[in-house]
This record gives C-alpha cells, sequence and structure tokens, in this order.
C-alpha cells in the first residue's frame, strides 16, 4: 500500500515538473517574439526621431611599458538631437544698370526734323597717326586712313601734313573705294587746301586717304609713318 502511494506521488511530480518546463519555454518564446517586435519597430517610435546615437571613436592611450601594446578606453554612446538648419540670409538683391551705347546708332535716310528746316554746314576735325609701314614698300594698307561720314550733299575736305613729320608724302583721296584726288607730296606742315567732292549724293559714304611716300629725309626706301590733321565739311539738318 505504501508502495502504490509512493509511486503516484513520483508520478505526480514529474506531470508538475513537466508543466512547470512547458510554461518556461512558452514564455520565453513570447518574451522573445516581443523583444523582436520592438526592436524592429524602436526606429519608427516618436522618441526615437529626433535623436541620434553616435559611436565615437576609440581612442588608445599607449601604457607606460616599452611595449608596443595599447590601451583603449571603452566605446562611449553619445546622443545628439537633429535640429533643423534654419536659413537666416536674405535672398541676393539685383539691381538692373541700364547699358550705354559707345557706338551711335545706324542711321538711314536724312529727314528733315520739321518741314521748315534747312540744311546746315558743319565741320569735323580729325587726328591722323599712322605707324609700321611695310619694309621695301612707299605703300602699306595699314597707314590708310577710313572714317565714315553723311551729308546731305555737300563733301569738302582739306588735309595738313604734320609739323613733325620727316619724310615727304602725297594723299591717294578715295569716296566709295573710288579714287577721286591725288595730292602732291607734301612736306612738314603743308596743306592739299580745300578740296571740294559736293557731286555726291545725299547719305552715308566711306572716305579713305592712302598715304603714298617717297625716298628722302627719313624715308630709306620705304615709307613707315605719317600723321595730321583733317578737316571734313558736310550738310546736315540742325
Amino acid at each position: 500500500m505504501k508502495k502504490q502511494n509512493s509511486s503516484q506521488e513520483s508520478g505526480k511530480t514529474e506531470v508538475s515538473v513537466a508543466k512547470i518546463g512547458l510554461i518556461s519555454t512558452v514564455a520565453v518564446a513570447i518574451i522573445t517574439c516581443i523583444g523582436t517586435v520592438v526592436v524592429s519597430l524602436a526606429p519608427y517610435l516618436p522618441w526615437n526621431r529626433a535623436t541620434a546615437t553616435v559611436e565615437a571613436p576609440r581612442i588608445p592611450i599607449v601604457s607606460n611599458t616599452n611595449t608596443s601594446e595599447a590601451i583603449f578606453l571603452p566605446t562611449l554612446q553619445i546622443a545628439s538631437t537633429a535640429v533643423p538648419v534654419t536659413s537666416t540670409s536674405a535672398p541676393p538683391s539685383f539691381t538692373s544698370i541700364p547699358l550705354t551705347l559707345t557706338q551711335p546708332p545706324p542711321t538711314g535716310t536724312l529727314v528733315p526734323p520739321s518741314a521748315t528746316s534747312k540744311p546746315e554746314i558743319r565741320a569735323y576735325q580729325y587726328t591722323v597717326v599712322k605707324v609700321g609701314g611695310d619694309s621695301g614698300t612707299q605703300m602699306s594698307p595699314q597707314l590708310e586712313f577710313r572714317t565714315s561720314l553723311e551729308t546731305l550733299g555737300i563733301l569738302q575736305m582739306e588735309f595738313t601734313m604734320s609739323p613733325k613729320g620727316c619724310s615727304e608724302a602725297r594723299l591717294h583721296i578715295l569716296i566709295d573705294g573710288v579714287e577721286r584726288y591725288t595730292s602732291n607730296f607734301l612736306g612738314k606742315s603743308e596743306s592739299t587746301g580745300l578740296l571740294n567732292f559736293s557731286t555726291v549724293s545725299a547719305g552715308s559714304h566711306l572716305l579713305t586717304l592712302q598715304p603714298e611716300g617717297r625716298l628722302g629725309g627719313c624715308n630709306r626706301g620705304w615709307f613707315e609713318s605719317w600723321g595730321g590733321t583733317l578737316v571734313v565739311y558736310v550738310s546736315e539738318y540742325p
């Protein structure tokens, strides 16, 4: 009878131990699942969005011994709070600057400003200085002088050689590319006199002066430079 009771108690103890082990296993499994879910959802929780964890570098401290071993400080966990960047600088401002023309605008047909306007004769003066003539020749294209002008029909001109010149030259005068006059050889301060080309049509014209040198003075067989003063008379509306 005692043996039967002891065997029954032993069976009950084994069943209780088995139940406790099963309950523990289930509890551990449940806790593990809950921990996995919490860890996976941690980055999306509101209290984790404004902070970030930065791992500081491990700083070696060399020991005082003769060995090359180093002792590393433990890694620090530094919490940093993300602060939104706000721009306080004002947008750049621009001030428009009107452009200034350095050349006169193109002109077309000369039209009187009023029905009673009458043409006037006006004089324009130019200072001519040209250097760099080709060696071995008395005429060089780079020594030519050109200017554009407008007139209602009157076109007169006079050229006076520079008083500092040391070589004589004569001028080939062209209007719109056509030679209209050739002067005598002129020395220092000598002039062509007043020349009249008033047979031209009203409108724009190109005036060209082509100098030609000759041997003598500082001219050693080629024409190097020249200069002087040109005065042009044209008719215009006031």
